[in-house]
């Protein structure tokens, strides 16, 4: 069999674990999938977890309900968001920190509706979506 020529039957599970979302022209960001098959998931919420409280199932439910609270930002800032591509509105590249991204996440009238963009771009895998021609057919 060969399997690189079955991506109209398998293509669909073909993901990458990080990708840009566009927040404005000139603040996108860096999100991994919200997924355990994911290795960068995987690898920042163990970390995550280390550093923070026990994960519960409440802490989930909050998580897909977009209850956004300290545990969720700093989920989202420290897990989901890898990197950002910010410019300033002098035209300079702002270096990403994880205090930046906080900062930004907690702002009362910014951080509500960022965070929820950024669960819901995480959440979906059709987001994530890889080529099959570089996943699957240089790696056979």
């Amino acid at each position: 069999m060969n399997i690189s020529k079955l991506s109209n039957a398998l293509g669909a599970l073909v993901k990458d674990d990080t990708k840009w979302l566009t927040i404005s022209d000139s603040f996108k960001l860096c999100v991994g999938r919200l997924s355990v098959e994911s290795q960068v998931y995987n690898s920042r919420m163990s970390d995550w977890v280390s550093k923070n409280k026990q994960v519960d199932q409440e802490f989930f439910n909050n998580i897909y309900a977009y209850v956004i609270n300290e545990d969720t930002v700093s989920f989202i800032s420290d897990v989901l968001v890898i990197d950002w591509d910010l410019t300033d509105d002098d035209g300079k590249k702002v270096k990403f920190t994880s205090k930046g991204i906080k900062e930004i996440l907690e702002h009362p009238s910014l951080g509500v509706p960022i965070c929820t963009r950024v669960l819901q771009f995480a959440m979906l895998g059709e987001n994530f979506n890889a080529k099959w021609e570089d996943k699957i057919v240089k790696n056979s």
